[in-house]
């Protein structure tokens, strides 16, 4: 059974670069924390190490793809790792990957759109995250980095908050110069690099001996995450047209309900008229240790709303009504699953205490067992004091647009959405390539058609 360790008093954190594993410090030999300078020449220092030792291509061996068994079935993973714990070698590098702070990908592609940076945060190559670790940083070739996150530990919203305090922390430091290289800024130690590298611990390779058997499951994970990678169908855009100004003022609705409603309708027009079940995570952090409730988005109301804005012969007014009733009722079930009183977390403890008490329950497994054809998020942004506003001079392009996550139904959608700022919304959408009923692509034009359409409609009601 998995469990989740913390560790009290990490100092380093693990750098993968074309499959080349090393420990890096994140102190030197007195104990003094390592500059954003000392970072980067350490890590160039592993670039041209690796790269001295030949091609990419020249690293295809099982040895630099044991990442990969972080990605695979549970059950196969815990047992190759046993077997790979009997070796000293692979014992000293699994506890050096698993006591580190975080991992890092140096990723050597170079993605230009949104979709394609955020495919790279996911997967890399297949090969070169350790998955298991709470967050990994994908750093591209061009500078972009993303996010690879591991899910048991927290959600979103925690993530969010990392990124909001660290994106502004190091503007305001400025700590680049004008060719994007660190400089001393922002720290308190101005020694020349000559005196600085003399007390800095060098970065340490770290090595796998893999068996043949072992070899085996590693090529058959890493395939298997390219497969899934190339079966990742994933958008990522920034609506502006409007934002919560108008949603709050001019059409008088609830940001998140107008966006879910929407969702549902754009799902109505990709479907040929089909409405599907609808997953919303609901923050439980009033409670101590809470992480999430489900709002169940698919109501008896919602389905009139959406046929009722699709109709062509229903009168504007009599449409508005019949959204605006659907969109209040998710409101307050939104605040009712964040008060404690959903159901899905009660239904799915039930059913774990049937387990561990031998017991069936056919009502608990049909009840788990209906797919959620719509998975969705929203993210809440501006947590942090300080942080990026869309809105301000100078300010947009330079905030996190937000994180995305792969369909749960492989007939079916995630979409993960962030209102920000006066007139933003960043919308990430997910299907499989494989299934031929969804594309991305579609889908999140169909919202967009939705939004544009829905605001001329209320307007013209309520003017």
């Amino acid at each position: 059974m998995d469990r989740i360790d913390h560790v009290e008093q990490s100092r380093h954190i693990v750098v993968c670069y074309q499959g080349c594993l090393f420990k890096v410090n994140t102190v030197d030999k007195h104990r003094k924390r390592v500059t954003p300078l000392d970072f980067q020449r350490q890590l160039q220092n592993i670039i041209d190490e690796v790269d001295s030792m030949g091609s990419e291509n020249d690293r295809q061996e099982a040895r630099f793809k044991v990442p990969a068994m972080t990605g695979t079935d549970r059950n196969v993973w815990s047992r190759v790792r046993l077997q790979m714990m009997e070796d000293p070698v692979n014992k000293t590098t699994l506890k050096t990957i698993e006591t580190a702070l975080f991992w890092v990908t140096l990723n050597t592609a170079t993605p230009s759109s949104k979709s394609q940076r955020a495919k790279e945060s996911f997967l890399s190559n297949g090969s070169d995250v350790w998955f298991e670790k709470s967050f990994s940083l994908v750093v591209c070739a061009n500078g972009y980095v993303g996010m690879s996150c591991e899910h048991a530990w927290g959600d979103g919203p925690v993530v969010g908050h990392l990124l909001e305090y660290t994106l502004p922390h190091e503007d305001y430091l400025t700590i680049y110069n004008e060719e994007g290289d660190c400089t001393h800024r922002g720290s308190s130690d101005k020694l020349p690099w000559t005196e600085r590298r003399s007390s800095l611990l060098k970065p340490a390779p770290l090595h796998w001996n893999v068996t043949k058997d072992v070899a085996v499951e590693v090529n058959r994970a890493s395939e298997m995450l390219v497969k899934a990678k190339d079966d990742f169908d994933f958008v990522v855009t920034v609506f502006t047209d409007f934002g919560k100004d108008i949603i709050t003022k001019k059409l008088k609705l609830s940001p998140d309900s107008f966006v879910q409603m929407a969702i549902q309708t754009a799902y109505y027009r990709d479907s040929g008229g089909k409405s599907a079940l609808t997953y919303e995570s609901a923050a439980t952090r009033l409670f101590r240790n809470g992480r999430t409730e489900t709002i169940r988005s698919l109501s008896q109301e919602s389905v009139v709303a959406v046929k009722a804005m699709e109709s062509t012969d229903m009168p504007y007014s009599d449409r508005y009504k019949l959204l605006k009733k659907a969109a209040d009722l998710h409101q307050v079930k939104g605040r009712e699953a964040m008060a404690g009183y959903g159901i899905d977390r009660h239904l799915f403890a039930l059913y774990v205490a049937c387990k561990g008490l031998k017991k069936n329950s056919e009502f608990l497994q049909q009840a788990l067992s209906y797919p959620w054809t719509l998975s969705t998020s929203q993210q809440p942004p501006n947590q942090v004091s300080g942080s990026f506003y869309p809105d301000k001079p100078g300010h947009y392009g330079r905030q996190c647009l937000g994180g995305g996550f792969a369909p749960v139904a492989d007939d079916g959608y995630g979409i993960s959405y962030q209102i920000t700022g006066k007139c933003r919304i960043y919308l990430h959408v997910s299907s499989k390539v494989s299934c031929k009923k969804t594309d991305s692509t579609r889908m999140m034009q169909h919202i967009f058609d939705v939004f544009n359409e829905w605001r001329t409609l209320i307007e013209e009601v309520n003017s």
